[in-house]
């Protein structure tokens, strides 16, 4: 009689939850960037992400994401801090003029 082996195996599933939310931005000139983006008012951006505006301005500064001069916050910058917060992975804006160049379809010439 030869002994059985055992295996355990894990199994991770992770979720993915979409959030879609809000918010009125102006397009301006950002200094930072060098290219008019779109700007979203910092206690409209807290609304956004459901936290303390004081915590969201704190991050802002500790992070260097650009802001405009009504504490107006730059969210390409934004999103380029939150992306090195992530562990790389992706953060984008729904209708992203990027992502969209990278999924439409080519043209037969």
């Amino acid at each position: 009689m030869t002994a059985q082996r055992q295996r355990e195996i894990v199994i991770e599933f992770e979720k993915v939850r979409t959030i879609r939310k809000r918010a009125k931005t102006t397009f301006e000139l950002c200094e930072g960037c060098g290219n008019e983006v779109d700007f979203v008012a910092l206690h409209l951006a807290a609304e956004l992400f459901e936290t303390a505006t004081g915590d969201l301005a704190a991050f802002v500064t500790a992070n260097g994401v650009h802001t405009g001069a009504t504490l107006d916050i730059c969210i390409p910058s934004l999103l380029a801090v939150m992306h090195r917060h992530t562990n790389g992975i992706p953060v984008k804006m729904i209708g992203d003029p990027q992502k969209m160049e990278q999924t439409a379809p080519r043209r037969k010439s």
